[in-house]
């Protein structure tokens, strides 16, 4: 297991923390979060490289305290950080024995045994990404920091490498940090969510997604239509939020000020409340915009909430979606998120 308390570090002008987290032993950890945020000052951080204040604990042993070199921690920044004038073969037995067999079998995990004679500048992104992968588990970390590892991937390199580091699961603990949410969506079973120099959310990937505890994480997450309101339990399992003189029914339980997010292929539309449907929540309300694209029609629609449905391009002409045409928004509420409190 891996327990940050109060993580606090300063790099340059930058503030990092305080930050807490923990997740079990071969948790494969994704930080996202705009550029500038503090997401490589926690690794840095994290390695004793930087000064740090707070409680850094892996598998029951404080590191708080360590030397970098006695972290059992390895970290791969965004180049792979080779040594240009050594091969494949003299940057992954870096560290370890001379002649020893683990090169090769490094090199055989992570496809490059056609490369070791190689010098790292011959390399291409990925084949750099991959010998650096290779040397950074040749040291048998417990704790394994990947530091941007594919923004500089082209697009065909990206798919076999996302697999590889998907193999990494389980291996060791691994702390990825990215911008990108669907690359640490597809690869992580944690999920935290860096702002300002502090992890604004933190939980399984499934919780952090279905849960967001802000509704600044939940945008960030890609949250659709999101409302302010009052929640009120309505059974065991249900609720009703109530924004302004609407009442909508939510399949969860909340209760008090907080904010609803309704993704936007939730949102049917229809000329009339249909009949005979499970669906609880239809509001009247009136286009405002309709926008055509690749993926359909993005239709924006005003009255007591404004929000956006998106819709086949057939449903554009069928439905007579132009300004001003009054419409009903049919919603689920089993499909209706809640976001944290207000």
């Amino acid at each position: 297991m891996i327990a940050v308390r109060a993580l606090r570090a300063t790099r340059g002008r930058f503030e990092l923390g305080p930050c807490s987290f923990t997740a079990p032993t071969g948790a494969y950890v994704a930080i996202v979060g705009p550029s500038g945020h503090g997401k490589s000052s926690l690794l840095w951080a994290l390695t004793g490289a930087i000064p740090a204040q707070g409680i850094v604990q892996v598998d029951d042993v404080d590191w708080s305290s360590l030397a970098p070199e006695r972290r059992r921690c390895a970290l791969v920044p965004q180049d792979g950080g080779l040594f240009p004038h050594l091969s494949a073969a003299g940057n992954m037995g870096f560290a370890l024995p001379r002649g020893s067999p683990r090169v090769a079998e490094l090199a055989r995990s992570f496809g490059v045994e056609g490369l070791l004679a190689q010098r790292a500048s011959q390399l291409s992104g990925g084949e750099a990404m991959r010998v650096a992968l290779a040397r950074a588990l040749g040291r048998d970390p417990v704790l394994l920091l990947l530091d941007e590892p594919l923004s500089a991937i082209d697009e065909a390199g990206r798919a076999p490498l996302l697999a590889l580091l998907r193999d990494l699961r389980g291996r060791c603990t691994v702390i990825h940090v990215t911008h990108d949410l669907d690359e640490a969506v597809g690869l992580a079973t944690h999920l935290g969510v860096m702002r300002d120099g502090k992890l604004a959310a933190f939980d399984t990937c499934e919780q952090v997604l279905l849960h967001p505890p802000t509704p600044e994480v939940a945008q960030f997450l890609g949250a659709e239509n999101l409302l302010a309101g009052v929640f009120a339990p309505h059974g065991p399992d249900a609720s009703t939020f109530a924004v302004g003189p609407l009442t909508l029914h939510v399949l969860a339980r909340a209760q008090g000020p907080g904010y609803l997010s309704i993704p936007e292929r939730a949102v049917m539309l229809a000329l009339r409340a249909p009949e005979g449907t499970s669906a609880r929540n239809a509001v009247p309300l009136a286009v405002r915009s309709v926008v055509i694209d690749r993926q359909g029609a993005r239709v924006c629609l005003e009255g007591v909430i404004s929000l956006c449905a998106r819709v086949e391009r057939e449903s554009v002409a069928a439905l007579g979606l132009v300004p001003g045409a009054q419409v009903v928004a049919v919603v689920k509420s089993a499909q209706l998120r809640v976001v944290g409190e207000r």
